[in-house]
């Protein structure tokens, strides 16, 4: 693996994380703040679980080498012009 094939798939999995995440934060809160175990909720989280293990199994294969690369080009697009 490569640092651009590294970048491509790690975009693909934040999008399908971010879309999870809004579906999750959709829900309704009880009086307690809590949302409420609901089946639908249930397979939402069970979504949102399976990308963010997907992201975990990613930055595991990947290696250090490619970890640091995108840590270094991260770190140079948040530099202020």
């Amino acid at each position: 693996m490569n640092l651009e094939t590294y970048l491509e798939i790690k975009n693909k999995i934040e999008t399908r994380l971010n879309a999870a995440q809004e579906v999750l934060n959709s829900f309704q809160k009880n009086s307690a703040g809590m949302v409420d175990w609901t089946p639908s909720f249930i397979e939402a989280h069970n979504v949102f679980e399976m990308e963010y293990d997907n992201l975990r199994i990613l930055n595991v294969k990947a290696g250090k080498d490619i970890l640091k690369a995108a840590a270094k080009l991260r770190r140079a697009s948040w530099k202020l012009a």
